[in-house]
């Protein structure tokens, strides 16, 4: 799972780690593989809005700060 914790990474950085943050996915850059998104997304760790935004679960917060 490298990829999604990647992944969830960059995505806590992006949103300062606060909760309830939307972000754009291309705005993750090359983390966002669609493996990557698919993987975490089956973890529980993010939430997908539209097929274009993410945002960090708790799961996903506290796997990131991990």
């Amino acid at each position: 799972m490298p990829a999604a914790e990647r992944l969830i990474r960059a995505l806590h950085r992006l949103t300062d780690g606060q909760a309830g943050h939307w972000r754009m996915i291309p705005s993750l850059g090359v983390a966002a593989t669609a493996g990557a998104i698919d993987t975490a997304m089956r973890a529980g760790w993010i939430e997908i809005e539209g097929g274009h935004s993410v945002r960090l679960t708790e799961a996903g917060r506290q796997v990131a700060k991990g």
